[in-house]
């Protein structure tokens, strides 16, 4: 039994009175209308939203993200007071409330996001989540592809904030799906895009453009659920809507679109580095490959050298296939196992070929990445340090889930043999 007024009861009874409120707030941010009860709240003259304000993991109660810090130091029900390196604000956003119906792959897009104002609107928007379960539905089965969903849904949130700037009176998508706010909604995307009415350029020529195909798509999730659910005046608002796009949005952006590009293409520098700087930089990372996989095969477990032969591999490959860093990052242990030797996928055609051609072209490894037309070709001494790496994954401790046969993927694998190698940057 607890006393009638003792400190113990009091602790319970914050707790259930958080916890009541906290059921409270959830409905309101379901909702999109309210008053949220917070445990402090700022002061009246400074104006703020919910987004402000993030729960408690421990006691259930909603705090202002700057003050959270404060409370979770002294908070009755923390165990851990002790415990550092713990992002609270962090912890607190990813307890807000996401629909039921959101999938598990949206959840972790959405959970992804940085805490700030867009993911808010992201999360509360019914149409942009549902635009976000359609992208996954064509880019899901893709890792890689997750990045390309959560920008998407980035870039529609801030066409909506600028709208709500606009006219304080459109609080949702739903809300701009009306022939009468195609205006609103093209102001916005200019203003987006960076337009400058004294020059007529756009500091963003194509997002513009990206901004109208992709309202369309969200307008196609609303205009389907009024079909289902056989609203006339839903489905009339999304026909006239899609209407004027088709008519005025490629009229409005095309043509200077195209002139943007022009303009902001001129007078710029393209810097091409020296041929003898290539070879400085690709001997190095040969002797570096070659140092780190004996220091690799005299102890597997060595972390730093199978992070510094993978960084050297990577900037190797990179730079004798010409290629982007994230298409060699992405190539897959599966895609490698399967991998040829050139020769045996010469056709009937090509069988032409002299004995030193075919020669060769049968000295090379060629990787096909998928979603890639042109496949990675690897040299005899570059698939032997990759084999080394797959061969020391489980010793230096990579996870079995981890498909990617180089974990290093980062732009920087540049940097550090470009300054090591002394060629001018």
């Amino acid at each position: 039994m607890m006393e009638s007024n003792g400190p113990d009861r009091q602790k319970h009874l914050t707790l259930l009175r958080n916890m009541g409120n906290h059921q409270h707030n959830k409905k309101v941010m379901k909702d999109g209308r309210g008053v949220i009860e917070v445990v402090y709240r700022k002061n009246l003259s400074e104006q703020s939203t919910i987004d402000d304000y993030v729960r408690c993991t421990h006691c259930f109660g909603w705090l202002s993200k700057d003050d959270l810090w404060k409370h979770v130091a002294r908070c009755p029900w923390n165990n851990h007071k002790k415990k550092k390196g713990i992002k609270h604000v962090k912890a607190g956003t990813l307890l807000k409330p996401v629909p039921i119906e959101t999938s598990k792959q949206v959840r972790e897009v959405l959970d992804s996001l940085q805490v700030d104002q867009v993911s808010t609107v992201i999360k509360g928007d019914s149409l942009l989540r549902t635009y976000g379960e359609r992208l996954m539905v064509k880019h899901g089965h893709d890792q890689d592809k997750h990045p390309y969903v959560r920008s998407k849904l980035h870039e529609m949130a801030r066409l909506l904030l600028e709208i709500r700037h606009l006219d304080a009176s459109i609080e949702s998508f739903r809300d701009c799906v009306h022939p009468r706010n195609f205006s609103k909604i093209l102001k916005a995307a200019t203003s987006l895009a960076g337009y400058d009415s004294n020059t007529n350029i756009f500091l963003k020529p194509s997002l513009a453009l990206m901004l109208g195909t992709h309202f369309v798509a969200v307008v196609d999730g609303l205009y389907a659920s009024a079909i289902e659910e056989s609203k006339e005046v839903g489905k009339e608002n999304c026909l006239s809507l899609k209407r004027l796009f088709n008519i005025r949005w490629s009229a409005e952006f095309n043509n200077n679109d195209h002139r943007s590009n022009i303009e902001n293409k001129k007078n710029t520098i393209n810097l091409v580095p020296l041929t003898e700087d290539v070879t400085k930089l690709s001997k190095y990372l040969g002797s570096e490959i070659e140092r780190q996989s004996k220091t690799l095969m005299c102890d597997p477990s060595s972390r730093q050298s199978y992070s510094a032969l993978q960084r050297a591999l990577l900037a190797l490959v990179i730079l004798f296939n010409q290629r982007h860093s994230g298409e060699v990052s992405r190539m897959k242990m599966s895609e490698y196992l399967k991998n040829n030797k050139g020769a045996q996928l010469l056709s009937a055609q090509d069988l032409n070929l002299s004995a030193l051609e075919t020669q060769f072209v049968d000295s090379f490894t060629r990787v096909e990445i998928i979603g890639k037309t042109v496949p990675v070709l690897l040299t005899g001494p570059m698939r032997e340090a990759l084999d080394l790496l797959i061969a020391s994954r489980t010793e230096v401790g990579v996870s079995t889930s981890n498909p990617h046969v180089l974990c290093y993927w980062r732009w920087q694998c540049w940097l550090h043999p470009w300054l090591r190698c002394a060629a001018p940057i």
